[in-house]
C-alpha cells in the first residue's frame, strides 16, 4: 500500500502544479483576447502525459521483481500479484483523466466554447496516454506470460475507466466553478470507486475486475464480461449527457488548490 500511495501522492501533486500552470496559459475571453486553440496534446497538458509516462515506467520497473516473486497478493483473495502493475497503471491513468478534465473545464469557462470539442479532446487524450504506454504492456505481458486476449480486454477496460474520470472531472469542475469542492469531490469519487466498493460491490470494483480478467484460474462468464464494460460505458454516457446539458450560471471560475 505504501509503495502505491507515495508515488501516487507525488504524481498528484506534480499534476496539480502542471494543471495550475496550464490554467495560467489559457487566455480568457473575458479579458478581450482571442482564445487560444486547444489540442489533444499541447503546451498546457503535454507535461501531464510525460509525467504519466514516467511514473508508469517507474512502476513497471519497481513492480516487475515483485510480480516475479509474489504468486498472490494477500490483501484480497481476488487480487493476485500478476495484476499489480495494471492496478497502478489504472490509478495513474485515472489521475491523468482528472487533471485533463480540470484543464478543459478552465478552458471552457474562459472561452465559452462548446463542450463537444472538450469531450473529444479528453477521450483522445486518454487514448493517447494508453497508446504511448503500449511498450510497457508488451513488456509486462512477457514478464507474466499472459495471453493477448485478456490483456486486450484489460487495456480497453482501463481506457474506459480513465475516460470516465476525465469526464467526471470536467463535469464536477464546471458545476462547482472550479472551487475546492469540485477538487475534493472528484478525488473522493476516485477513491470510492477504486477502493470503497471493493467489499461492498466487488462485481464492479476495477481492481478486482482486472485481476479476474487476467487470472487464468477463474473464468469470467459472458454476462459478467458484458457488465464489466456496460458499467463504465453507462456512467460515461450519463456524465457526458450532464456536461452537454449543463447551463453555466455566470459565476466566475476559480479554483483553490
Amino acid at each position: 500500500m505504501i509503495a502505491i500511495c507515495l508515488p501516487s501522492t507525488l504524481f498528484t501533486k506534480l499534476a496539480d502544479k502542471i494543471v495550475a500552470g496550464g490554467k495560467r496559459r489559457n487566455i480568457s475571453a473575458e479579458e478581450g483576447m482571442k482564445p487560444r486553440e486547444r489540442y489533444i496534446a499541447d503546451s498546457a497538458n503535454c507535461n501531464l502525459f510525460l509525467i504519466f509516462f514516467g511514473f508508469t515506467g517507474v512502476a513497471l520497473l519497481v513492480l516487475t521483481p515483485a510480480t516475479l516473486s509474489i504468486d498472490r497478493f494477500v490483501a484480497h483473495e481476488f487480487i493476485d500479484g500478476t495484476s499489480l502493475f495494471f492496478h497502478v497503471y489504472l490509478f495513474f491513468l485515472a489521475i491523468l483523466g482528472l487533471n485533463l478534465g480540470a484543464l478543459e473545464a478552465e478552458y471552457l469557462a474562459g472561452t465559452g466554447k462548446s463542450a463537444h470539442q472538450a469531450i473529444r479532446r479528453l477521450l483522445g487524450g486518454i487514448a493517447l496516454a494508453c497508446f504511448i504506454t503500449i511498450p510497457y504492456i508488451i513488456f509486462y505481458r512477457g514478464v507474466i506470460r499472459a495471453p493477448w486476449p485478456p490483456l486486450l480486454a484489460i487495456t480497453i477496460y482501463v481506457l474506459l475507466i480513465g475516460a470516465l474520470f476525465a469526464v467526471v472531472s470536467l463535469y464536477l469542475e464546471r458545476i462547482t466553478s472550479g472551487t475546492i469542492l469540485g477538487y475534493l469531490s472528484k478525488y473522493f469519487l476516485l477513491f470510492l470507486y477504486l477502493f470503497g466498493f471493493a467489499f461492498i460491490l466487488p462485481q464492479i470494483n476495477p481492481l478486482i475486475i482486472i485481476s479476474r480478467l487476467l487470472a487464468s484460474r477463474e473464468a469470467v462468464s459472458l454476462l459478467e464480461f458484458i457488465v464489466v464494460y456496460a458499467v463504465p460505458l453507462g456512467l460515461i454516457a450519463l456524465v457526458v449527457w450532464g456536461i452537454l446539458n449543463y447551463k453555466a450560471k455566470g459565476k466566475r471560475y476559480g479554483s483553490v488548490r
